[in-house]
């Protein structure tokens, strides 16, 4: 399993390869898959605070028990 720093060098690594989006072709979604995405969207900001407080104190939790320190400290970045 990787750890914290180096899923962030992946995906930083990765970033420098992204595949241009077609923005002009629109969503292919159907009003299903919107209406799911929209409901998962609505529990997700019912969970969770603008500052990310749930986030954070699970990241505590796991730093903790798995020693994984740079975990918290990338979650508190942001980055």
């Amino acid at each position: 399993m990787r750890t914290s720093l180096e899923w962030r060098k992946y995906y930083e690594e990765n970033a420098l390869s992204l595949v241009e989006i077609p923005w002009d072709v629109g969503h292919e979604l159907t009003a299903e898959e919107q209406e799911t995405i929209a409901l998962s969207v609505q529990d997700f900001q019912a969970g969770e605070s603008s500052e990310g407080r749930h986030l954070l104190q699970y990241a505590k939790i796991y730093a903790k028990q798995t020693g994984e320190f740079d975990y918290l400290t990338l979650s508190k970045s942001g980055r």
